[in-house]
């Protein structure tokens, strides 16, 4: 078993209960699940990006990967995806972000290839990934990894960016670490 199976219904640390699988992200895979604690009056759903690295074994890498995890939460924005939490369940390591409802823009991107995006839906999304990165510069945090892969634009048209240094705060294997750079 790879430590990004998780089968739907599993209950993480007897908080967040898996609903679904969303596909992969850029450092595992990624599923819509339910916040027990906060599902009070109504289902309560949040992303989890479980690690498909295990890290247990790794303190560095994982430090490297809880520090970018920090430093995303301090980014409070409508243009960046909120991330709550990282946190263990046995040997799989994950995140808990907002949940969000429509499309990467790489899929917008190629849908509209050579013919193009109206500007009324065009500056929103541009305007709205500037305002984003210009508030993460004026907390001290470069991007460092931005793509249309790394934005995410909701239904209502808002773009949210996502994935501020986690990438690169993952190793790419097992393999025992020697030096991880963030």
């Amino acid at each position: 078993d790879s430590p990004d199976s998780i089968p739907l219904g599993t209950l993480l640390n007897d908080r967040y209960r898996i609903i679904a699988p969303l596909g992969l992200g850029g450092v595992g895979q990624v599923f819509d699940a339910i916040d027990l604690r906060k599902s009070k009056e109504r289902d309560f759903h949040v992303t989890i990006k479980v690690v498909a690295v295990n890290l247990r074994h790794q303190p560095l890498a994982y430090a490297a990967l809880e520090g970018a995890v920090r430093r995303s939460q301090s980014l409070v924005h409508p243009n960046i995806v909120a991330v709550y939490d990282i946190d263990q369940n046995e040997e799989q390591v994950f995140i808990v972000m907002e949940s969000l409802k429509g499309r990467w823009l790489s899929g917008l991107v190629r849908e509209v290839r050579g013919k193009g995006l109206e500007y009324d839906k065009a500056w929103p999304i541009v305007e709205g990934i500037a305002s984003g990165l210009a508030y993460a510069h004026t907390q001290g945090i470069v991007h460092c990894d931005l793509s249309p892969h790394a934005v995410f634009v909701c239904e209502d048209g808002t773009p949210k960016i996502m994935g501020f240094g986690l990438v690169h705060a993952v190793p790419n294997s097992n393999e025992t670490l020697e030096v991880l750079d963030t």
